[in-house]
């Protein structure tokens, strides 16, 4: 058992309590409170600084887009086959990337790593802890079946003179192929014989609502796209990038589902980009729609995550606005919550220790995985 006495304790609600931490040998939180003193081997003394729950990206390619090394670390996209939900973000992640310790050491323990946006479907994206050296034991699991719209598909297809070089030849490989995976699934459900099918196969954990297709869609028009496609096969959707978001606010919400915003820090590379900017974020939050923030990382280096959040303070958000972007709404989209994303009992000790405000950039002192000091 160990004990972290005289901290500030900030949980993704912004709420703060001057108190102790008890976190158990198997590295969860057990207590908050005052003077929460049982019988413990280690005793921490923050002297008064600012505990946080770890930040978490729920969109990035860390460790598929390996720093520094150009095409032989690139891992990202299958770029000849348009249809591949049958890959797997896990089996193209470099746990040795220097990104992943750049990420633990400001604070960023969580992240959804997922199959880039050349093919109209994909890959499988998996969430895992940045801190290990095995991704099999870093890996949550799951979290997600990329699919994506607009410019990337049509400029890597059309460029091959193939399938899909327009928006409808997009759309209608990502329908086509749910639907014929859900009559696939039916047939099994019933006991029918069907050939076994890996491509249909790798939909099931979508059709079953297990795990949300991952729709990387810029424009209002592909994001309305990816809305109707979900909506006609029943299945969950989140929404990535979602830079005209802000154009489609009552869409969105009627729509209900959670966006992954950005990366916002960046140039207007392609045409799709021009309503890029920081109003996306502050008017989808103000509106009450579950947003996270990405950093997409290596476009933007996920050290930079709390960057990100700094930002934001300059577009009239608070802190306790800005917080859960980095941690407990990131975590549901994951659907992680259960062990990480606040500073809660039964959560796993995953933690920043700050002499300042998260947000205000200063230095951080410690960082704790599963109650592990691995900073400071």
């Amino acid at each position: 058992m160990k004990v972290l006495k005289n901290g500030v304790i900030v949980f993704a609600s912004g709420e703060q309590l001057k108190g102790d931490l008890l976190i158990d040998d198997e590295g969860k939180i057990v207590e908050i409170g005052a003077g929460v003193f049982a019988d413990v081997e280690e005793v921490i003394d923050l002297k008064g600084q600012y505990v946080y729950p770890a930040l978490i990206d729920a969109h990035t390619h860390i460790g598929l887009m390996e720093e520094g090394i150009d095409f032989v670390g690139e891992d990202i996209n299958e770029y000849y086959d348009p249809v591949t939900p049958h890959a797997r973000a896990i089996d193209g992640i470099y746990p040795f990337d220097v990104a992943f310790r750049e990420a633990y050491q400001e604070g960023v323990l969580a992240v959804g790593v997922l199959p880039g946006s050349s093919n109209p479907v994909g890959g499988t994206g998996y969430s895992l802890s940045t801190w290990g050296k095995i991704v099999d034991r870093m890996v949550f699991g799951p979290c997600g079946l990329k699919i994506a719209f607009g410019e990337n598909p049509k400029k890597n297809y059309a460029g091959q003179k193939r399938l899909p070089a327009t928006r409808m030849g997009t759309a209608m490989l990502i329908r086509e192929n749910l639907l014929y995976a859900r009559e696939y699934l039916r047939k099994k459900e019933k006991g029918e014989k069907v050939e076994f099918d890996l491509k249909k196969e790798a939909f099931i954990p979508v059709l079953k609502r297990e795990i949300p297709l991952r729709a990387h869609a810029h424009r209002a028009d592909d994001i309305m796209t990816a809305i109707r496609i979900a909506r006609e096969v029943e299945v969950d959707l989140v929404i990535e990038h979602c830079t005209e978001g802000h154009l489609i606010i009552e869409e969105l919400k009627e729509a209900r589902v959670p966006v992954v915003v950005g990366p916002t820090l960046t140039g207007r590379s392609k045409y799709e980009l021009r309503e890029l900017g920081w109003e996306t974020p502050v008017n989808l939050i103000k509106a009450g729609i579950k947003t996270a923030i990405m950093t997409d990382h290596p476009v933007i280096p996920l050290k930079y995550l709390r960057l990100l959040g700094f930002l934001l303070q300059n577009y009239g958000l608070t802190e306790k606005e800005i917080l859960p972007l980095f941690t407990k709404n990131p975590a549901e989209i994951l659907k992680i919550n259960s062990m990480v994303g606040d500073v809660q009992p039964n959560l796993w000790a995953n933690l920043i220790v700050t002499e300042k405000p998260l947000f205000s950039l200063g230095k951080i002192s410690m960082v704790f995985f599963k109650g592990e000091k691995i900073v400071g």
